[in-house]
Parts: structure tokens; sequence; C-alpha cells
């Protein structure tokens, strides 16, 4: 006996209220949408091009630290003046909380296909590029340490919990899914990806550029998985889903900047494995023209 197809179930109160009031609240439950495109969108101008972000409405969110060496890796020479150690070993310290943060992102991730009947392959690989995340937050918060010499690692991270709001209609949720794909992974990912790799060619530190080389492979294959996300919603969710992004792509900035510290601007750092400003933006550039191109295509 064939059991029935599963049918779209939605898990809070609030969502089953919009069900059942019918049209009237799905159009509400639409603005919510835009609403939430938004904010995806904005956070593209808050600093956030570092691969998957967890965000909490218009914040960016990223654990705390404290003394700890569980999530240290092994010791490297790092062989850096001693005069930039403090501001240097700072900035690694905060690319380690941001790759820390990723990990429950694409864990949310993971949740969120498994929620629309994604294929395996697409949860696979979430689950794969988180446990990446793992490695980067523990390679970063080592070299932090290898460069100041403070043994420090992530505090408990209670944001990051999955948030309990879902959406009260599969399409809706496609198109969720959608969008942060194109703009946390083929947007956010591959910039990271680029930039990283650019810098790993400039990069006079052999320790810090191992990372760089490491981190650069891995942000680029996050990046085609999110593509791969973003194709699969489009053939399940259609035209509403097309529509939505086509949306989007209106919205994203012609500009946008990641994190640096202010003495990396101008690109004196870059030989220790930091961005200038001059970088930064080329690998925006680079990373928003193929965008273009490729949501054009599909």
């Amino acid at each position: 006996m064939h059991s029935k197809p599963p049918v779209w179930r939605p898990q809070t109160l609030a969502a089953k209220v919009l069900v059942y009031l019918g049209i009237p609240a799905l159009l509400v439950v639409g603005l919510g949408i835009i609403g939430t495109i938004l904010v995806t969108l904005v956070g593209l101008n808050d600093a956030s091009s570092h691969g998957r972000r967890l965000r909490r409405r218009m914040r960016l969110l990223a654990p705390d630290t404290t003394k700890g060496e569980a999530w240290l890796a092994d010791r490297r020479v790092v062989d850096v003046p001693d005069e930039v150690r403090p501001a240097l070993g700072e900035a690694f310290r905060e690319i380690a909380r941001r790759e820390h943060a990723s990990i429950a992102a694409f864990d949310h991730v993971a949740l969120e296909l498994l929620a629309v009947g994604a294929p395996p392959d697409l949860v696979t690989a979430a689950h794969e590029d988180a446990l990446d995340e793992v490695r980067h937050a523990s390679l970063c918060f080592a070299l932090a340490r290898d460069i100041d010499g403070r043994e420090d690692g992530p505090a408990p991270f209670p944001a990051a919990r999955r948030p309990s709001f879902g959406m009260p209609t599969r399409t809706l949720a496609l198109a969720k899914i959608a969008i942060e794909a194109l703009v946390d992974g083929v947007l956010n990912e591959g910039h990271s990806a680029r930039l990283l790799a650019r810098l790993s060619r400039t990069c006079e530190v052999a320790a810090i550029r191992d990372v760089l080389v490491t981190t650069a492979a891995d942000e680029a294959r996050h990046a085609a998985h999110s593509l791969a996300i973003l194709r699969w919603c489009i053939a399940e969710g259609g035209a509403p889903v097309v529509s939505i992004l086509r949306g989007a792509m209106k919205r994203l900035p012609a500009r946008m900047t990641a994190p640096a510290p202010e003495a990396a601007r101008g690109g004196s750092w870059e030989k220790w494995g930091v961005h200038g400003a001059q970088m930064d933006e080329a690998a925006w550039q680079d990373t928003r023209s193929r965008a273009v191109q490729t949501m054009h295509a599909i």
C-alpha cells in the first residue's frame, strides 16, 4: 500500500493562523517575504561579505570569545613583526568568530532544505560546508593565538539556535531559501573565495598563506553548492521564486566592503594575509558581475 505524498504543514501558530485566514493573510506573508529579502540585502551593505552569515533580523551574529584551547588547531610559527602582532592577531580572531557563526548558518540551511523536501545531495553538501567552517574556525583561532599569544576560543553561542518562525507555504519557503542562497552563497561566498585566493598570492607568511589557500578553495565550493540550491528552488518553485529573485537582482549594491582593520585598508597588510580596500573592491566587482551573468542565464 502506497503512502500519501507529503503535504506542507505550517509548524508555528502564526503560520497556521495565516493559512486558516487564506488569501488576505498570504498577501501579508508576501510582504513579509519582501521584508526578508530587504533585510538580507541590507546585510550586504553591513560588512557581511564573509561567506554565509548568521542573521537575526537586521543584526549579524557571531560568538564572543573566552579563554580555552578546545578550538585551537596545532601551533605554527607565524613570522610577522612584533609591532603588528596585537592588531593582526585580533584581525584573525575576528575572522574566526565569523567562521564559527557560519557553522550555525549552514546547519540552518540543511534544516530548511529538509523542510522543503530537498534531494540528499543538497542536504549532504550543506552539512559538509558546516564541517568546513568548523575547520576554518579552528584554523583561524589558532592562527590568532600563534600571532599574539592569546589562547582564546568561542564562548557559548545561544544565538546560534534556529529561529522558530516558519513560512506558511512551500513556495514561500523556497523563495526564502533561494534569496539567501543568492546573497550569502553565490555573492558572499563567491566574494570571499576570490578575495582569499588573491590574498594567498600576495601573502608572504607561509603559515597564513596555507590557511588562505585552504579556505579559498572551500568557499568557492560553498558558492557552487549555493548555486545548486538556487537552481533547485527555481525548478521547484517556478514563476513566484523567479519573480522574487528578479526583484532581488535589481537591489544588489554596486559596491560593498568586507570587514578589515582600518590600518589594513591601504593594502599594507596584504603581505600578512589581510586585504586592503582596493583588492576587496576588485574581488566584489568580479563576483557581482559573474553572479549577474549567471542569474540572467538561469
